[in-house]
């Protein structure tokens, strides 16, 4: 069987899960990282699985991650729903990739929801944690030993859905005296918001924070009054960290 993990994953949560999936089917899986870019189109057969991975933004996954998906089509191939959230809640997230995968010719298996940590303040920073990937792990293992289900996975979440979603309230801000014009968050930036100058962001922001996270120096943050208060506010309220959820 020919295992391909799928993902969009800014902050590397999503794909830290993922990549931990695929590696306990015994298989080379193919990795296919659609973060930056979109990704050619793909058709997959009946007899493979594709583990798909996206984080949650305001209870669903991101437009743009929706469309990088649409590329790959099944013939009623397996797959696996990975949602990645900053410990608040996913809310339609699940069933809204189950819809999007489903209208695309697969036959999801098995969900699961699971921690990482918040884009904004200081919520589950250590996640997904070993113990977090180990449940991964196990839960993929009782995906392969089950029998392949034909009817609808039983998912948690609305139709319509009732989640909303998020469009990119806080823009990154870069730090000019570390900034070095190496162009990493330019290239890397999933809509591509970041103009050349490494600093100018457009509206088509999702404030993902990918940015802050992975540049080198150090060099871009966000500190405007409002993300503070927004930060301070989610950190006190989701310090009480919940637990992964798997569905089968």
């Amino acid at each position: 069987m020919k295992v391909t993990a799928v993902f969009f994953s800014p902050t590397c949560n999503t794909e830290k899960y993922v990549t931990e999936m695929v590696q306990v089917t015994g298989e080379m899986p193919e990795v296919i990282n659609v973060t930056s870019r979109d990704s050619e189109e793909r058709v997959f057969g009946p007899d493979e699985l594709v583990v798909f991975g996206a984080p949650v933004h305001g209870g669903l996954i991101p437009e743009i991650a929706a469309r990088r998906f649409s590329k790959f089509k099944g013939t009623r191939t397996p797959a696996v729903i990975v949602a990645s959230y900053g410990n608040r809640h996913y809310d339609d997230a699940l069933v809204q990739m189950q819809d999007i995968l489903s209208a695309q010719g697969f036959l999801p298996q098995g969900a699961a929801a699971v921690i990482g940590r918040h884009t904004f303040g200081e919520i589950q920073t250590d996640r997904p944690n070993a113990a977090d990937l180990e449940e991964a792990r196990d839960f993929m293992k009782r995906l392969l030993a089950s029998e392949r289900k034909e009817e609808a996975l039983a998912l948690p979440g609305n139709r319509p859905y009732l989640a909303k979603g998020v469009k990119g309230r806080f823009r990154p801000q870069t730090k000019k005296e570390l900034c070095v014009g190496c162009g990493m968050c330019v290239r890397d930036c999933p809509v591509g918001a970041i103009a050349e100058d490494c600093a100018t962001i457009s509206e088509e922001c999702i404030s993902c924070f990918r940015c802050i996270r992975h540049c080198p120096m150090k060099g871009k943050f966000a500190d405007s009054d409002l993300y503070k208060q927004v930060a301070a506010m989610m950190t006190e309220k989701l310090a009480e960290p919940r637990p992964n959820e798997f569905y089968l």
